[in-house]
């Protein structure tokens, strides 16, 4: 993998604003939810982690949170994409451990049969 990690053509702040949008909770998880864009690019650039019990398009997902909670916890789901491109699958917050309320996600990715809440455990 070479290259600057990107959210394909967007900027980070572009990111930022667009996955604000998509979570529909507010400017008072701008702070969160641009510390996990730079999570994100960061993972991008190496080999990173990934989930055996959740993926999409055949890739394992991967996540970065920061915070806890509806107020301002902010959780990102991603695939890693060829030319260190992430490709955002999910926004959500922690409500447990490793238990997920999503605020948004892919209409293409399968949560087993998960309408609003998932779990890594």
């Amino acid at each position: 993998m070479g290259g600057k990690p990107t959210f394909g053509n967007m900027t980070q702040d572009q990111a930022v604003a667009w996955l604000i949008a998509k979570d529909g909770r507010g400017n008072n998880i701008r702070n969160n939810m641009k510390t996990c864009v730079s999570g994100v690019m960061s993972d991008m650039g190496g080999p990173g982690g990934g989930n055996v019990r959740y993926s999409f398009d055949g890739q394992p997902m991967r996540h970065v949170s920061m915070g806890a909670g509806a107020g301002s916890g902010v959780t990102l789901f991603y695939i890693a994409r060829p030319g260190n491109v992430a490709k955002i699958i999910g926004i959500g917050y922690h409500i447990g451990a490793q238990t997920y309320e999503l605020q948004w996600k892919d209409s293409s990715w399968n949560t087993v049969g998960k309408a609003n809440k998932i779990s890594l455990d």
